[in-house]
């Protein structure tokens, strides 16, 4: 029995020894992330990791330790260990594929994987074989690792003889010790993702956890009980100040009816690239001179850290807060409006392009949900072979050139959407066009300024239509993607992206540019400048050119934030919110929760709450 259990134990320590390079290289891998972190509360969350570790490697071994265990008793330890050998390399090799793999990821949805990463499998196995040789250093690092792990499970251990009440005390001390460290300890609730946002970081908090642990815990749909913050819902949205998020007037505008719309989503085009935002070069050179003649937000968030919530956000105005994507959540068909369903409605005709392979990210499928006529995808383009970036899909300037052709056959007024694609991994860039863009510090800087290019050629010729000068463009960024500027390494640099608003035209009215926004924020501003019937639209956003003052609400897997012009919330709907003051979102300062002046932000980010998830349950957003 004895030879077993420690048998047991040594691949554990090994298991636990592997978890813990894992979390060491996943601080170095995102160490920039980490610059305004001090060296003790690092060490901190190391050490705090460990319970978590124990946590997960318990839990994923429990049956494997029972099964031994048990047949321990009756001196067949080791012989079973034999027979459940494969399983349990299997399941544990998946174990640290998944926590190597999320050291990457996590520079995609900037938080631990769970679940949701099952509803977009099938964008990563058409990738599989780009991805593994892209990523190559870190195959060969999780490769190492399940090769150390093997031949953990070789080691000989000397014949070992206990008496039958050492046996049974070593059986019930491992029994209890397994069912304590996968419970996570002695506290009234068991170990949760939750219990690692102690720190005043999150990248504190996502350090200390570990990614087969937070895939083990995480629960997608069952978040979906009904809140009841107040007591119905209209005491919620007079909390929002849902009536007051249309400006009353559009006469600051130049008369928008019939004038052409079109909105460009730039593909992980974070805030952080810009020379404009930050008082440097940076790697946009066209993008700066353009938001020179606009109206530029540099407060913008976005609300949500993928693709596939982007557009739900920033044409339906509809926030993703929660693990789930709406595109692919069990209440995607709910009754919700579009951007394209009033446009159409208006006399329009709308167009969506997207330069990847139809079905990718159920772009097709969702624009036509909400009002699109017309899809341009990979399947549509006519020049495949000659384009196609020998990855995702069309190089970006080319399918510029595209979108411009389809709209110059059109002869009523357009509202138009793109969504770009070469500043995404493995940031293809045309050979002709190598070495032409500046290499930068990090490898997306090269293809983020071959897409500025791209967005420089498409305004050169779009000047050339007939419909150029009467076209408003909204230009922003579905997410932000990899760091290495201390300024952004914060609660709030993951989600901060520009926003544009350019037209040829427009003489804007005063406003004040540094108001905080967010993408949920551009579909009411669109119909507040068209002036379209909108009672039917989704209850969140506001027209940035409202009376209300400016926001940004998100939820990060974990907690629940709001950001508005005095406070930032942040609240896990268990524990007292944290909240901290700010100066145009810079300079944090801790503060106490209970304060009247804080009051009114934190029952607007519990409104937010309620209003979102009984709205998913209800049909009612």
């Amino acid at each position: 029995m004895a030879s077993a259990i420690l048998l047991i134990l040594i691949n554990l320590s090994i298991i636990l020894a592997i978890y813990t390079i894992t979390r060491l290289t996943f601080l170095i891998y995102h160490f920039p992330k980490f610059s305004n972190e001090s060296q003790i509360d690092i060490l901190y969350a190391l050490i705090w990791g460990i319970r978590f570790d124990l946590s997960s490697i318990l839990l994923i071994n429990f049956v494997f330790i029972l099964i031994v265990l048990t047949f321990s008793f009756f001196n067949k330890g080791l012989q079973v260990l034999k027979w459940l050998k494969w399983p349990y390399i299997f399941t544990n090799s998946l174990a640290i594929i998944i926590n190597v793999g999320d050291i990457e990821y996590f520079n995609f949805t900037g938080r631990r994987l769970t679940r949701e990463v099952l509803f977009i499998g099938h964008e990563i196995k058409d990738q599989f074989f780009q991805l593994i040789f892209y990523y190559w250093p870190l195959v060969l690092f999780t490769a190492i690792l399940i090769t150390i792990f093997y031949y953990s499970t070789k080691i000989k251990i000397p014949s070992l003889r206990l008496n039958k009440i050492q046996a049974t005390f070593l059986f019930f001390s491992l029994l209890v010790f397994t069912a304590l460290g996968a419970r996570g300890g002695w506290q009234l609730k068991p170990l949760h993702p939750s219990h690692a946002f102690i720190f005043k970081s999150n990248m504190l908090s996502y350090l200390s956890l570990n990614s087969p642990f937070t895939f083990i815990k995480s629960k997608i749909g069952k978040e979906f009980k009904r809140r009841e913050y107040f007591i119905d819902r209209q005491s919620a949205l007079a909390q929002i100040q849902f009536e007051n998020r249309f400006q009353s007037s559009q006469s600051n505008f130049i008369k928008f009816n019939q004038q052409n719309v079109y909105i460009i989503i730039l593909e992980s085009f974070a805030l952080e690239y810009l020379g404009v935002a930050n008082n440097e070069k940076g790697y946009t050179p066209f993008l700066d001179e353009l938001a020179k003649d606009s109206l530029f937000f540099e407060n913008c968030f976005a609300n949500g850290r993928r693709s596939i919530e982007a557009i739900p956000s920033i044409l339906s105005a509809i926030p993703s807060l929660n693990n789930q994507p709406f595109i692919t959540s069990d209440f995607q068909s709910n009754q919700i409006t579009g951007l394209g369903h009033l446009f159409a409605k208006n006399g329009y005709s709308t167009h969506f392009f997207h330069g990847g392979e139809n079905g990718t990210m159920f772009f097709d499928s969702f624009s036509r949900r909400i009002g699109f006529q017309y899809y341009y995808g990979y399947n549509e383009y006519p020049h495949k072979q000659r384009d196609f970036d020998g990855n995702w899909g069309i190089y970006d300037e080319p399918f510029f050139k595209y979108s411009i052709e389809q709209l110059n056959k059109l002869t009523s007024p357009f509202l138009s959407v793109l969504f770009t694609l070469s500043s995404h991994q493995p940031y293809s860039i045309p050979p002709e066009l190598k070495n032409k863009f500046p290499k930068g510090t990090l490898e997306i800087h090269e293809s983020i300024g071959y897409t500025d290019y791209s967005l420089q050629k498409f305004f050169e010729e779009a000047e050339k239509t007939d419909w150029y000068k009467n076209t408003l463009f909204i230009i922003t960024a579905d997410h932000t993607q990899k760091s290495d500027n201390s300024k952004y390494a914060n609660d709030l640099g993951p989600y901060r992206v520009p926003l544009i608003l350019f037209h040829p035209n427009m003489k804007w009215p005063e406003i004040d540019t540094h108001k905080i926004v967010q993408h949920i924020d551009i579909a009411p501003t669109i119909i507040d400048m068209m002036g379209f019937e909108s009672e039917k639209f989704q209850i969140f956003g506001q027209s940035i050119f409202s009376q209300n003052p400016g926001r940004a609400y998100n939820f990060n897997g974990y907690n629940y934030w709001l950001l508005d012009k005095n406070f930032f919330v942040k609240w896990d709907e268990q524990n007292s919110p944290e909240v901290f003051r700010h100066n145009n979102t810079q300079n944090f300062v801790k503060i106490d929760p209970t304060t009247d002046d804080t009051h009114s932000s934190f029952q607007t980010l519990k409104a937010i709450t309620q209003l979102y998830i009984n709205g998913l349950i209800d049909n009612s957003l």
